[in-house]
């Protein structure tokens, strides 16, 4: 028979087995066990053996603690804590389907989830390099809903403004902020306004608008809605040059090359009497001037169909000689 004991002499038996066969022991501190002999009549060894230490070690714990909040589509994670000595595998759950990972080597370890409405995560299993060990905790993770896509896009025509003016856009989603964006995804961030208020913008060069419904926790709308294309129209412009002189008493013929889109409307002066023409077709514009005196004529308004405002250029020199 085998007696066992803690001590290398004397202490008290901890019970004895058959040799050959196990003895179950459970050391609450570091121990090395010591095997004594007996016989039938009841002789033991001189001597006892040494089994090697038995080391106790802490049970690994993983902890998982905290909440979040994300918009459906994006990933959130959480941090589980451990005990113990690497490396570790455990084991989580949304409520609904276990997920085993292992060979972590660094605590605290993040998991990313991407799960499509709200859940609550647990842990419901641990080990390291050693034991299983014990857990604890949950990790709640909000997934908030999209909104849809802005409707009721400004300008819902087609729309031609002219250069240097500011187009007013505007888009509906109830409750929510509407950002503005030069391109259907991605592109450069233009500003936001209200739901059906409008935003003034400036485009110098055509341009489609998109509109996009962001949440007051967040969330964007997983699609752009697009304005209706914007032209941007040149200014009209109105040339007058060149230089002439004329006996007094004769006439001069003076012309306006105007570029737009017809009809034209302009005014001109000699410096001090100013003259209305509306409704050119044509370009150039010719008209006759009999002054007495010297003159200089330049344009000081243009306007064509589409824009109220164009831009002058150049002016004519007329210069009148006494007669002899």
């Amino acid at each position: 028979t085998i007696n066992w004991f803690t001590q290398s002499t004397g202490g008290t038996s901890l019970g004895n087995s058959a040799s050959g066969t196990n003895f179950s022991v459970s050391p609450a501190v570091n121990t090395t066990y010591y095997a004594e002999t007996k016989s039938t009549f009841g002789c033991l060894s001189s001597t006892r053996v040494a089994t090697a230490q038995i080391s106790i070690v802490s049970k690994p714990t993983a902890t998982l603690s905290g909440s979040s909040t994300i918009c459906l589509g994006s990933t959130g994670n959480f941090i589980t804590s451990f005990t113990g000595s690497q490396p570790w595998s455990f084991t989580y759950t949304d409520g609904t389907t276990p997920v085993t990972i292992s060979g972590i080597t660094i605590t605290p370890y993040s998991v990313n989830v991407s799960p499509i409405n709200s859940k609550t995560y647990s842990i419901t299993a641990i080990s390291d390099v050693n034991c299983s060990g014990t857990f604890s905790g949950s990790f709640g993770l909000t997934v908030n809903p999209l909104p849809l896509a802005p409707t009721l896009v400004s300008p819902a025509t087609a729309t031609t403004i002219c250069n240097g003016n500011n187009i007013n856009v505007s888009a509906t989603s109830a409750g929510n902020t509407i950002n503005w964006y030069n391109q259907n995804s991605g592109g450069t961030y233009l500003g936001n306004s209200a739901s059906s208020t409008n935003l003034s913008l400036n485009p110098t060069i055509n341009t489609t608008y998109y509109a996009e419904a962001k949440t007051s926790l967040g969330c964007l709308s997983s699609t752009r809605t697009a304005s209706s294309p914007v032209t941007i129209k040149a200014l009209p412009t109105a040339t007058l040059s060149g230089n002439n002189s004329i006996c007094i008493g004769s006439s001069a013929n003076l012309s306006i090359s105007l570029t737009g889109t017809q009809p034209w409307s302009l005014i001109y002066t000699d410096g001090t009497t100013p003259v209305t023409v509306s409704g050119l077709i044509s370009s150039p514009y010719t008209f006759v001037v009999s002054p007495s005196i010297t003159k200089t004529y330049y344009v000081t308004d243009v306007s064509d169909l589409v824009c109220a405002t164009g831009t002058p250029i150049g002016a004519y020199a007329l210069t009148v000689h006494r007669l002899p």
